[in-house]
């Protein structure tokens, strides 16, 4: 399975959006600040996920949003 998923960062509002197969373990790293994306603007909050059976469909909805 894998997740597209959308946070929003707590200190500034801006987005980011990425794909994982393990969504539990990429926002527990997201919220240790282990990316670029939280180093530079803060905490996350996952605002918005679903998942897919096939990586394919998954980027198709991260290209599309």
């Amino acid at each position: 399975m894998y997740y597209f998923y959308v946070l929003q960062s707590r200190k500034n509002k801006k987005l980011y959006k990425g794909l994982t197969k393990d969504l539990k373990r990429r926002i527990a790293e997201h919220r240790r600040g282990d990316s670029d994306f939280t180093s530079r603007n803060g905490e996350p909050d996952l605002i918005f996920y679903e998942a897919y059976i096939n990586k394919e469909d998954a980027k198709a909805a991260e290209e599309y949003f």
